[in-house]
């Protein structure tokens, strides 16, 4: 297995303690998007909406490179179930991710356009997001399995959040983004 230099390590590391802060910030932002009120074409348009997408973007970003840090957390990661759920929850992570970026860069400019779109979206699109969460919430699992496995202690806290990853809410990655930042923040 190759080894990351220091730089590499300590800059995942960095991205995995920022996972939850900025899910956290995230969150706020949103729930005070909608307390503005409005409907979702409105809210997408707002500044404290796109504000919400774009802490969103960065936290899901945190939680990709997080997953470098954690490479070096067990040699779990080398052998069994280890690679596979690792490579599906950054499958699964840079899927989300993208569908974020769509939060932050095209649904804005659609919702200003054809706000119907912004209410009802479109079908493509909103199997991707399903298939994007998905995987999310399966690699992410299998991840926190490794974790769980290798007895580290918040593992079980990424287990419920990947599942919550799965159901329709705002910044749904917030309780695995939290568990996350608590795991990178565990010494080796």
């Amino acid at each position: 297995m190759t080894t990351l230099t220091v730089p590499a390590t300590r800059a995942a590391r960095g991205a995995a303690l920022a996972a939850g802060p900025s899910a956290v910030i995230s969150l706020a932002l949103t729930v005070a998007a909608i307390a503005q009120g409005g409907d979702n074409a409105e809210i997408a348009r707002s500044p404290l909406g796109i504000a919400a997408a774009v802490v969103g973007l960065l936290s899901l970003i945190a939680l990709a490179v997080a997953l470098v840090d954690f490479l070096g957390r067990t040699d779990r990661f080398a052998t069994g179930l280890g690679r596979p759920a690792w490579l599906l929850a950054l499958i699964g992570t840079i899927m989300t991710a993208g569908g974020q970026w769509d939060a932050v860069f095209l649904v804005p400019g659609l919702a200003a356009k054809a706000p119907q779109i912004a209410d009802t979206g479109l079908d493509t699109t909103t199997a991707g997001y399903l298939l994007s969460f998905a995987l999310l919430a399966l690699g992410w699992i299998a991840v926190a399995v490794v974790f769980v496995r290798a007895r580290v202690r918040p593992a079980w806290l990424m287990v419920v959040g990947a599942v919550l990853c799965l159901g329709p809410l705002p910044v749904r990655w917030f309780v695995l983004a939290i568990a996350v930042s608590l795991v990178g923040g565990r010494s080796r």
